[in-house]
């Protein structure tokens, strides 16, 4: 999978908000992604702290199910 970058010198319509890279890929579990290219508003570093602000919970969560998942012995 490519993604193309949307914060770049030339922008392109359409590449906002819910259009932009997900935080997450189902095709390796635990990495995560934020910055100015991924699911977020505003432009520049504004766009890539609100990324890192909504991926931050899925970080925990993932981290948390980890944790219990490793407590229960079950990885």
């Amino acid at each position: 999978m490519v993604w193309k970058l949307v914060e770049s010198v030339v922008k392109e319509p359409g590449l906002v908000w819910k259009q932009k890279m997900s935080h997450e890929v189902d095709q390796v579990e635990g990495l995560f992604f934020a910055g100015d290219s991924t699911v977020s508003y505003g432009i520049g570093t504004d766009s890539a702290a609100h990324s890192a602000l909504l991926c931050y919970p899925k970080i925990v969560s993932y981290l948390t199910k980890s944790n219990e998942l490793l407590k229960l012995g079950a990885i």
